[in-house]
């Protein structure tokens, strides 16, 4: 049985009966050994990987060297404020499963199988779409927690992928080469909402929640006369309902408050994921 120690940025093991152990993978058998000291071609590991802190991060290169045949992790991944701009060292990572084994307790900290989060030179992260099983389990806020890196954007193909793994969580994305693709994404500047004065004209995919709120008629109605309220409010709402038409895919929620409205129509959509937040992010 092997368990993991967090120092830093650093990897630890502490084993037990390691040279008995019946592992399907090549699992690491070292007792009290550092990142520099892991053994060579590890495809197995078992506790909280947690890389953070550039600073105080081993060189990328031994990072690399040393996981790149990682194929499983039973515990969880933490990959904050570091100065990486891609995951390659990740690429062969098949199998990652949830588990507060021993000091891997630890994952509580984060309370999501794999978090990805605040790395502000972070672009690619495509090598995690390799992923075949991502197990979450129970305790766990989010499967895949992509939050906070402000220079990375999905593509297409990696977003369909990560959609299937339980509980992603990426509200606020930037799709890659969106004005080469079929698909209109619109997306506001800062994480926010959209409602009837600013959603743009033949949005096919929102990335941020839509919200209805009929005070904004209620308010306008003060300020305009009767006949100037009414043109403005069939002309209006009918541009709006024309720009509900062309949505086809809402990653967010559909809100309608203080309305009065006896039917909603959206009549091309096909898929709403909701990203539900039910914790705050992390500091």
């Amino acid at each position: 049985m092997c368990f993991l120690f967090i120092i830093s940025a650093f990897l630890v093991f502490f084993c037990e009966n390691c040279e008995t152990a019946d592992f399907s993978f090549a699992a690491c058998s070292c007792a009290q050994c550092s990142l520099e000291l892991l053994e060579d071609n590890c495809t197995e590991i078992i506790g909280h990987i947690i890389i953070s802190l550039e600073s105080q991060m081993p060189p990328y290169e031994m990072i690399e060297y040393k996981l790149e045949n990682m194929q499983k992790l039973t515990g969880c991944l933490t990959i904050a404020n570091s100065g990486f701009t891609n995951l390659s060292f990740l690429q062969n990572l098949e199998i990652v499963e949830y588990s507060e084994i021993g000091v891997a307790a630890s994952c509580r900290t984060y309370a999501n199988t794999i978090t990805i989060a605040k790395n502000a030179l972070l672009r690619d992260v495509s090598a995690l779409k390799n992923l075949k099983i991502l197990n979450s389990g129970e305790n766990t806020e989010y499967g895949l927690y992509l939050v906070d890196n402000p220079s990375l954007c999905l593509e297409e193909e990696e977003l369909e992928a990560f959609l299937r793994f339980d509980k992603f969580y990426a509200p606020h994305f930037r799709i890659c080469h969106e004005n080469l693709l079929n698909k209109t994404y619109c997306r506001l500047d800062s994480l926010s909402f959209f409602n009837h004065s600013n959603l743009p004209e033949n949005c096919q995919v929102l990335t941020d929640s839509i919200v209805i709120n009929g005070s904004i008629t209620f308010d306008l109605e003060d300020s305009l006369n009767s006949t100037d309220f009414l043109d403005f409010f069939f002309f209006s709402n009918a541009t709006f309902q024309e720009r509900l038409n062309s949505i086809q895919e809402i990653f967010g929620n559909i809100v309608v408050m203080n309305s009065d409205l006896e039917k909603l129509d959206f009549p091309n959509l096909r898929r709403i994921y909701n990203f539900q937040l039910l914790r705050a992010p992390p500091k």
